[in-house]
């Protein structure tokens, strides 16, 4: 495996592929988000909605790269994005005092076909996550049911909730990775943007997404169902890559045979501006593992999103600070009535609701306001989405079963390929073993022919010597050569015959081994010279 520039080039034997790609990163954390996460938040501030996604083999660096280390250089592109837009805020806040800026988080993991809150406030050490479910809410978007959303203030605010949800993540060892993980975890950011004077209001998604690996697991490793359901969801979102890769648009059939699928479907053929990073290890044991990313990455590279800029008109002025203070004493009066009923966060994160604390402005009790305004706005209508669900296409056993027999066909073929080919040479060696064993048939018909002779020559010396004629020394000295002779190429054609006849019953053992006993026409051949003693006495 090479890399031209922005192309990447594979080998294996003979096959050579090309994929091209927008960019291609060899390593350094600050190259990728200089490409990638830099774009994100200025198309976010512009009011487009924004997807990263990583996709790769388990330990091709798909984590690393989303969220890096904790040395300053080793960061990765979740980590610098948060920062890069709170930078973007001051910026924005220095140009407009009149901007009011809201930004809050959720954080879900998609397990075993599961929902779930990795920010659950009622989460205590040793509990289960609990499962939510999904709903159709408004604009086509897909929402999470009973999801927490946490206002934050600050980088420092954010990189701890993530820390957090990471901390909750289902992980486990892997032949390649001892902290694998095996879910696909989804981080949304909502931006809002609302200005006083122009009464205009920029909504965006940041939507950033590091899927689980796609490793192969034997069918009796104690993770297969685990394997299984990842494995389904990922070749539903290469389902989903390929429909629209192939220039259909409209509602995807399959869409909801996967949770994956649905929670980013807004990202694919809709109103998302969407970014692949494909993780490939450059290595012959990953082969194959890379050249599927690869497939994967160019058919995602095929798709042609149409994103919108998500901007409403405000029907009314914001709301005085006086009436923010008024609903966050409200929305604490609240809280302390469910601590008292045992719901109590104990990491501390309960006060990350939207209270003028919390609330990111430039100072103007209007900027208070209207974030407060803004984010409960949207709470309410996650909430309030009552969409019922629709029926799952297909289950994921009659999915893993059918690409069970379809591994089993492929298997069958290849047997069978592989087999024609034993036969092939089985049949070639067949031929080359007539032709030594016609060879010795003709050697035996000569041998036989001189043995005639030499029979009629001892029957002639026998009659002469009764008759009273003596053979001369040098006549009897001829006879015992001819008989030395005649018995030392007897035991030379035996020899070849038996080797003859033992190459045969080797190759016939052979293609009996390889194509099965009923598969071989066998072939009965006996030398004469094997029945047949001459005597010369």
């Amino acid at each position: 495996m090479g890399v031209r520039g922005c192309r990447v080039v594979t080998k294996c034997g003979e096959r050579r592929r090309e994929f091209a790609f927008d960019h291609v990163f060899t390593s350094g954390q600050e190259q990728v988000f200089a490409k990638l996460g830099r774009p994100m938040v200025e198309e976010a501030y512009q009011g487009y909605n924004v997807c990263l996604f990583a996709y790769g083999a388990t330990g091709s660096g798909k984590t690393h790269s989303m969220h890096g280390g904790p040395e300053r250089g080793t960061r990765g592109l979740i980590p610098r994005i948060c920062k890069k837009i709170f930078d973007k805020a001051q910026e924005r806040l220095a140009q407009d005092p009149q901007l009011a800026l809201a930004l809050t988080v959720q954080y879900v993991e998609v397990y075993n076909e599961q929902v779930r809150d990795l920010l659950q406030c009622s989460y205590q050490k040793g509990d289960k996550l609990k499962n939510l479910d999904l709903h159709q809410g408004p604009n086509n978007m897909t929402v999470v049911k009973g999801v927490t959303e946490h206002a934050v203030a600050d980088v420092e605010s954010i990189l701890q909730l993530v820390k957090l949800g990471n901390s909750r993540r289902q992980v486990s060892p892997t032949n390649r990775n001892e902290h694998s993980s095996r879910s696909h975890a989804v981080l949304q950011l909502l931006l809002t943007q609302a200005n006083e004077q122009e009464c205009k209001e920029l909504g965006s998604i940041i939507t950033l997404v590091d899927l689980a690996g796609n490793e192969r697991v034997a069918v009796t490793d104690d993770m297969f169902s685990e394997s299984r359901t990842i494995n389904q969801s990922l070749l539903t979102l290469g389902r989903v890559l390929n429909y629209y890769a192939s220039g259909n648009t409209g509602r995807v059939p399959f869409l909801r045979d996967s949770k994956l699928t649905r929670l980013l479907g807004h990202c694919f053929g809709g109103n998302a501006r969407t970014y692949m990073l494909a993780t490939v290890v450059p290595s012959e044991g990953h082969f194959r593992e890379s050249m599927f990313t690869l497939d994967y990455a160019q058919n995602a590279k095929l798709i042609a999103n149409v994103p919108v800029i998500n901007r409403k008109k405000l029907k009314r002025p914001i709301e005085s600070s006086r009436k923010v203070q008024k609903r966050s004493a409200v929305a604490e009066d609240s809280d302390d009535e469910g601590n008292a009923e045992g719901d109590i966060d104990p990491y501390g994160f309960d006060d990350l609701e939207l209270t003028p604390r919390n609330v990111y402005t430039a100072g103007a009790d209007a900027a208070h306001s209207h974030r407060a305004m803004g984010a409960s706005r949207q709470h309410i209508c996650r909430s309030a989405s009552q969409a019922s669900l629709e029926a799952s296409g297909l289950s994921s056993d009659l999915l893993t079963e059918l690409l069970q027999l379809r591994r089993l066909v492929a298997d069958k073929d290849r047997s069978c390929t592989e087999m024609g080919r034993a036969l092939s040479m089985a049949q070639e060696e067949c031929a080359l073993y007539k032709a030594e064993a016609e060879a010795v048939r003709e050697a035996n018909a000569a041998l036989a022919t001189r043995f005639d002779s030499l029979a009629a020559l001892h029957a002639n010396l026998q009659t002469q010597r009764e008759h009273g004629w003596e053979p001369r020394e040098s006549t009897l000295q001829l006879r015992d050569h001819l008989m030395r002779e005649t018995a030392r190429l007897q035991q030379q054609a035996l020899a070849q015959v038996r080797e003859a006849d033992s190459l045969r019953q080797q190759l016939r053992q052979e293609v009996d081994a390889r194509s099965g006993p009923a598969s071989t026409a066998t072939e009965t051949w006996h030398s004469p010279l094997l029945s047949e003693t001459v005597q010369l006495s």
